[in-house]
């Protein structure tokens, strides 16, 4: 089982819905958006993620913001480093 280190820029919110415990997070991501959270890994901005994946940059943006909602984080750097500690490898076959 992933377990997120807690960390003080970590969102209240996170902790209070338990989902750092159970790893739930992974199952609310779209296909879209996990390969958004790859790219996003991988130092892209949006435009390049946007040319890469044949989308608007404005659809990259907003499927960025939901990626930060949905995983309680406020930054790119934190959804990267949430995916780094292993969380996106929890469980992608939903």
């Amino acid at each position: 089982m992933f377990i997120v280190r807690r960390s003080p820029w970590l969102c209240r919110k996170r902790a209070a819905c338990g989902c750092w415990e159970t790893g739930h997070r992974v199952h609310e991501l779209t296909g879209l958006e996990r390969e958004i959270l790859r790219l996003v890994d991988q130092g892209m901005s949006n435009k390049q993620i946007a040319r890469q994946l044949g989308i608007k940059v404005a659809t990259a943006k907003n499927h960025e913001h939901n990626i930060l909602r949905k995983l309680h984080v406020h930054r790119r750097i934190e959804a990267s480093d949430w995916y780094r500690q292993g969380g996106f490898h929890l469980k992608l076959e939903a």
